[in-house]
């Protein structure tokens, strides 16, 4: 079953996954209508104008942590954008982690700080993968490492929201997620996996449902925003998914916006 997975995939997936991979993990139970005022925790006397915007950083300079998280902010953006983003992101590290970090923005990165530390070690770069009148689409790639643990993980979210309203937009607020939309994804998901391996699907495998996710996995985890993430792109919407941590912690497919369903618009028709 999934367990086995580790032991059945060979070492050329391997290879090939972990070179582009950080995960994700849970998600946090964020309202969809909050809107927020300017951060107070800017550097250079709280003056937002004088940091530049792509060089923002979350962070925490610590004995014990060393915390730096890049965020893509775009050029035109407000404060309020900024702090919701900011907000999103803080309370996302501290429940994955399970951990309170005091972070604040900062214009330096720290991560390549050469010191030692006694407890957690979490760094990550972010990207706009979109940005329209009505959306903007961040995707966040962390690193975390718990001193004491096994080994560390990749996390991988997403933050999407209206610059407008600054509501954030969940998946399934704007296109159906039911047994339709899996078996596009899981067609995708299949496909990518298979062009690793020749073309065709490992003889010795389960099928995909049985080995990665399930339908009821990803209704409920794209539903939710536990463990799967939408982003935004000019061709589609990018959905991140859970893997077992020896291929990466996880794996990302696009789903072309033709195959995908606005809500009470039907029902998403099948890749052909």
């Amino acid at each position: 079953m999934k367990k086995n997975i580790v032991l059945l995939i060979t070492c050329s997936l391997l290879l090939i996954i972990m070179s582009s991979c950080v995960q994700r993990d849970e998600t946090v139970n964020i309202s969809s209508t909050l809107s927020f005022t300017a951060s107070q925790n800017f550097d250079s006397n709280n003056d937002t104008n004088s940091v530049d915007r792509k060089k923002i950083y979350l962070v925490q300079d610590t004995r014990e942590n060393i915390i730096s998280i890049s965020l893509a902010i775009p050029e035109e953006v407000d404060n309020e954008q900024i702090y919701l983003v900011e907000t999103v992101v803080k309370e996302r590290i501290n429940k994955y982690s399970g951990a309170t970090f005091d972070l604040t923005l900062s214009k330096e990165d720290i991560s390549d700080k050469s010191r030692d530390y006694s407890n957690y070690y979490i760094v990550g770069e972010s990207r706009v993968s979109y940005i329209s009148d009505d959306i903007v689409s961040i995707v966040f790639e962390i690193f975390y490492n718990k001193k004491g643990t096994a080994h560390p993980l990749h996390w991988f979210f997403t933050v999407n929201y209206n610059p407008n309203t600054l509501q954030l937009i969940k998946f399934s607020d704007k296109y159906l997620v039911n047994s339709q939309l899996y078996s596009v994804f899981s067609d995708l998901a299949e496909n990518n996996i298979m062009k690793l391996h020749g073309g065709h699907w490992p003889s010795e495998w389960e099928g995909f449902s049985e080995m990665f996710c399930s339908e009821e996995e990803f209704i409920e985890g794209l539903i939710n925003e536990e463990e799967f993430y939408a982003f935004y792109t000019e061709d589609g919407v990018g959905i991140s998914y859970p893997v077992p941590h020896a291929v990466g912690d996880h794996m990302e497919v696009i789903i072309p916006y033709f195959n995908l369903t606005e809500v009470n618009q039907g029902t998403a028709p099948h890749l052909t």
